[in-house]
């Protein structure tokens, strides 16, 4: 009886092994992989100043899920911070953005546009991912390192571009590592509009 139940238990861990390895526990993505840029890309931001990255991601109407992997410089000031600004063609006083600063803190505009620490986001010098996944009905959900940061409702936007801001003392030095967009409909255009 000892050894029957020792194998039910070896095989059940291995069939959750096998699952998991497989993604089951992978948090859920919009639809198949639509772009993606793999080659990292320098942003620098002087002191006091930001800079916005030139190309805009084009998202698609409806459901998709936007991963941005950020790096700040080790030596980066704390008071750096980078992040996703997202785009509607018009001019806006507030957008929406997900913005990470060197303090190791978060803010979400316009919802809660305060830095408030979340203890996932990791420190200068380590990689970050920003991904957020909105559904057909404006519901979205904002995972940062694939733990859920935040859950709000996203307006209708058309592209996203990514922004860092210098520090008090020091340039921003971000390395963006890694977009992907995932969406359920596919976009009118495969890169990224200049």
């Amino acid at each position: 009886m000892a050894r029957v139940s020792l194998l039910v238990v070896v095989v059940g861990g291995a069939a959750v092994v096998i699952a998991l390895s497989a993604g089951a526990a992978n948090p859920p993505k919009a639809g198949p992989l639509v772009f993606e840029q793999s080659t990292p890309v320098q942003l620098t931001a002087l002191p006091g100043q930001c800079f916005t990255s030139p190309n805009v991601i084009s998202l698609a109407a409806g459901a998709y899920t936007l991963e941005v992997t950020g790096q700040l410089a080790a030596d980066s000031d704390p008071t750096v911070t980078w992040g996703i600004v997202f785009v509607n063609g018009a001019t806006q006083a507030e957008p929406f953005s997900v913005m990470l600063s060197g303090y190791r803190f978060l803010a979400v505009s316009p919802s809660k546009p305060d830095f408030a620490p979340f203890i996932h986001v990791r420190a200068n010098g380590q990689p970050n991912t920003l991904t957020l996944t909105t559904e057909r009905d404006g519901k979205a959900t904002l995972r940062i390192n694939d733990e859920i940061a935040w859950t709000g409702t996203a307006p209708d936007v058309s592209g996203a571009v990514i922004r860092a801001v210098g520090g008090r003392t020091s340039s921003s030095e971000l390395t963006v590592q890694h977009v992907a967009l995932y969406a359920a409909s596919p976009l009118d255009t495969q890169t990224p509009a200049k």
